[in-house]
């Protein structure tokens, strides 16, 4: 009696553990991109390549070419690394709460954009 007992519950285990373990809210589809849609790479991010473009596209009119708006330029690597330093871009542009956003009355970046600037800062923010 105890022994059909112990293999009753043995199973249900087994059962439980299985439907628990299987269901997961993802899927082969949803881990893959949409077809057509591009994979933002993030691992070969240079400033040359990829920072300063994005910068002088969505930050210049009011951060470059003469302007300085709230006293901040962002031409050239210099003045961009020291809003790296000072924690200041990576917080606007991800509209980090207690920081202005950027680019100011305009939309958030996009999340390529912003992922692409981020992986830049954590490898060192190098000039290259």
């Amino acid at each position: 009696m105890r022994f059909k007992y112990l293999k009753k519950l043995l199973r249900v285990t087994f059962f439980a553990v299985i439907v628990v373990t299987s269901c997961t809210r993802e899927n082969e589809e949803d881990l893959k991109p949409a077809i057509g849609q591009p994979i933002c790479d993030t691992l070969n991010v240079t400033f040359t390549k990829d920072v300063l473009p994005i910068i002088t596209l969505n930050c210049y009119i009011c951060h470059g070419n003469g302007s300085m708006v709230a006293g901040i330029n962002l031409q050239g690597y210099t003045r961009i690394k020291r809003q790296v330093d000072n924690n200041l871009l990576l917080n606007v542009i991800k509209h980090s709460p207690g920081y202005a956003q950027m680019p100011s009355g305009q939309a958030k970046l996009a999340q390529c954009d912003i992922d692409k600037i981020e992986a830049w800062v954590k490898r060192g923010a190098i000039d290259n």
